[in-house]
C-alpha cells in the first residue's frame, strides 16, 4: 500500500463481502472491518472469545502490538447486516481458532473480491468511521483499539472541514 490509506464507502466494503463465495471469508471481512481489528488480531481470535448481551456481539481481542497484551472488548451491533457472518461463522466452527490462516492468505482472500484494496484499509474505515458517524474522540478510540496513547488517533483519523461544520451545526454554531 503507497500513500497513506483510504477510507471505503459502507458500499464498497458491502461489495467486497459480497463478492466473497465462503461464510469463513465474508465473516473475517466483516469482522475485520466491524471491529477495525488488525489482521494479526483477527487471526488470533477463537471461538470462546464472543459472546452476546442483548442486541450486541461482544468480542474479546488482545492487542498484539503491546508488551503487556492488552485484552479489550469490542462490541459488534447485532442489527448490523455483516454481523450476520461472523455469528453464523463462529456457530459453526464452535470451538478454537476461527481463522487459523497466514496474514498473507487473508489478503488474497480480500485481493479475490477488491484488487486494490489492503487490509489495513479496513481498520482505517471503521476508525475514521467511528469518528465521523459516531462522534468518537480519541480517549473512546483508545478503549476501542488499545491504543496507550491518544497520538495515534491522529494517524488515523481524516477529519475534513465538512466534518468540522457538521458538528458544529450540530452543536447550534
Amino acid at each position: 500500500m503507497k500513500g497513506k490509506p483510504r477510507v471505503l464507502s459502507r458500499s464498497e466494503v458491502e461489495g467486497i463481502v459480497g463478492r466473497l463465495e465462503r461464510l469463513r471469508d465474508k465473516a473475517l471481512i466483516s469482522f475485520l472491518y466491524l471491529t477495525g481489528a488488525r489482521i494479526s488480531e483477527a487471526l488470533e481470535v477463537r471461538a470462546e472469545d464472543f459472546r452476546i448481551e442483548g442486541d450486541w456481539l461482544l468480542v474479546e481481542l488482545v492487542t498484539l502490538k503491546r508488551r503487556d497484551r492488552l485484552r479489550r472488548e469490542v462490541p459488534i451491533p447485532l442489527r448490523d447486516p455483516l454481523s450476520r457472518y461472523v455469528v453464523e461463522w463462529v456457530r459453526q466452527v464452535g470451538k478454537g481458532r476461527l481463522w487459523p490462516l497466514t496474514r498473507r492468505y487473508a489478503l488474497m482472500i480480500l485481493k479475490s473480491a477488491r484488487p486494490d484494496v489492503h487490509l489495513h484499509e479496513l481498520r482505517h474505515t471503521r476508525l475514521t468511521e467511528l469518528v465521523r458517524e459516531y462522534d468518537f474522540n480519541e480517549y473512546e478510540l483508545m478503549r476501542w483499539t488499545g491504543w496507550k496513547t491518544s497520538k495515534v488517533a491522529t494517524e488515523y483519523i481524516k477529519l475534513k472541514w465538512r466534518d468540522l461544520v457538521r458538528k458544529l451545526q450540530t452543536r447550534g454554531g
